[in-house]
């Protein structure tokens, strides 16, 4: 697996992300595609090991770690390729898949007293596996759980409308659910894969 310096300057490389904690790169090598994640302060760094860690300790799917290079400050993940689940709300509804998915997730996270961000552009769904790829991690909080905040922005509502706007995604105002009918399908959808 080549190096940072070694990828960074390198035609095709496409860079996907650059905060003022890090930036992030695309690589595709023997067929592969890997990111890249090139962090500008070690304590960062060693702060997202910790977390990749602790989410795979409690079944949390994330993107497989392949390599860390301690000395370049760049962990190299698997890249999860295909769109968020926020690009796929403003396209169309979520899959029973995916719920079901997530609701896995949530109940791992319950049993550890953990909270991830449950908003939809923090997940990629492959066709089989649904992917966290934000890495954020809290301790349980009922204000941010999925059940009191994040379920809301998983299903065509007001809510999810404007949150979307914020992404910069549309939705057909068409398919924003009615208050009564978005608490329905919200209820059963928690009830089904709770």
């Amino acid at each position: 697996m080549k190096s940072f310096e070694e990828i960074k300057n390198i035609e095709g490389v496409q860079q996907i992300e650059k905060t003022e904690l890090y930036e992030s790169f695309v690589f595709v090598e023997k067929g592969k595609p890997f990111l890249y994640k090139h962090f500008f302060d070690k304590q960062v760094m060693g702060e997202e090991l910790y977390r990749y860690k602790k989410l795979k300790k409690i079944n949390v799917y994330v993107p497989r770690l392949f390599k860390v290079f301690k000395k370049d400050l760049v962990l190299v993940y698997q890249y999860i390729s295909g769109e968020n689940m926020a690009v796929i709300l403003s396209k169309e509804d979520i899959s029973e898949k995916v719920f079901e998915e997530l609701f896995t997730q949530y109940r791992f996270c319950r049993q550890w007293k953990l909270d991830i961000n449950y908003l939809p552009e923090n997940f990629v769904f492959d066709g089989k596996t649904l992917y966290y790829t934000s890495l954020d991690l809290f301790n349980h909080d009922e204000s941010i759980s999925l059940d009191n905040y994040g379920i809301d922005y998983w299903f065509p509502t007001i809510k999810a409308k404007e949150h979307l706007e914020k992404l910069g995604l549309s939705i057909d105002k068409g398919r924003i659910l009615k208050p009564a009918e978005a608490k329905k399908k919200i209820v059963l959808t928690s009830v089904l894969y709770w």
